[in-house]
């Protein structure tokens, strides 16, 4: 009872804190109200007081992405707690593209349905929302992240640091290197060796070693590290290096100069800082924009 009382004198923000709210939990979409949920201005015209169901389409949850910090603070300067949608899917390709170096898409969790094989828990990064904090007061927050997967956390936030952080990749290397390379794995099936190496991989980086054609490109692979993590031989880091070596090949615009794999306790924090991202699972044109139509997308 005096419990009751002492979160009933909290400001709102402090009583989500107090029951256990914070980033990473999961809100159930089948709680969300209309008045609930604000799409920010950039992505949508004014939203406040409807629902955006088209916007979330199948998702069944929503998961904060909101820090601490900003959940407890007082609502007067922190109306809203921001959270990305997300979906349990059997498609593989999301999964797998979600697995790793991906920009939209993180793999939240696994399960195995009997019968009907894997599936995974994905949040999906190209809509933001915003919810009035005083609705998550009525709302059990859930756990996104398996018990045992102490790594899970620490990495989602680096993958939600690297979306505002990360360097663009320019023009003449998204058509050299990138497109070449995330067309040709949309092209492998799940069970394809290159496929099942690239799964294991955390993260792929590369530096260009010239400015002019053909571009002489290093690639550094970071492996999967944590509980559950699979090894990646030398024979499998040889094969992913001819693989993209023949893509990049294809176009005559690049060619794969080094390619080596690394963990976080061998490769210096210069080597890995002045590497660049490199996204496997989307590409920007955005020097061929100007030739499309506004309505055209330049995203594959």
């Amino acid at each position: 009872m005096r419990l009751s009382a002492n979160i009933g004198a909290m400001d709102i923000g402090q009583q989500l804190i107090t029951l256990g709210w914070s980033q990473s939990c999961l809100v159930p979409t089948t709680s969300l109200q209309k008045e609930s949920i604000v799409l920010p201005a950039n992505q949508s015209a004014e939203l406040e007081g409807s629902f955006p169901l088209g916007e979330i389409g199948d998702s069944e949850y929503l998961i904060v992405i909101s820090q601490d910090c900003d959940i407890g603070k007082p609502v007067p300067s922190e109306p809203y707690v921001e959270a990305l949608p997300a979906f349990w899917t059997s498609d593989r390709n999301i999964i797998s593209n979600a697995n790793r170096n991906a920009i939209r898409y993180f793999l939240l969790r696994r399960r195995t349905l009997e019968g009907e094989g894997e599936e995974g828990l994905v949040a999906d990064a190209a809509i933001h929302l915003y919810l009035k904090k005083a609705h998550l007061l009525g709302v059990t927050p859930e756990t996104c992240f398996s018990e045992n997967d102490a790594d899970a956390l620490p990495t989602f936030r680096v993958w939600l640091t690297v979306r505002y952080n990360r360097p663009a990749i320019p023009g003449h290397l998204v058509t050299a290197l990138q497109k070449p390379v995330v067309d040709a794995i949309k092209r492998l099936d799940p069970s394809e060796q290159v496929r099942v190496i690239l799964d294991r991989i955390r993260e792929v980086r590369y530096v260009a070693h010239s400015d002019t054609v053909p571009y002489r490109i290093e690639l550094i692979l970071m492996r999967e590290e944590g509980t559950g993590s699979h090894s990646v031989s030398p024979e499998d880091v040889s094969c992913l290096a001819s693989w993209i070596a023949d893509m990049l090949k294809n176009t005559g615009r690049a060619e794969l100069t080094d390619c080596d794999i690394y963990d976080t306790s061998n490769i210096s924090v210069r080597d890995y800082m002045f590497a660049i991202q490199l996204p496997l699972d989307q590409y920007t044109l955005s020097e061929v924009t100007r030739t499309r139509k506004p309505s055209e997308s330049t995203t594959r």
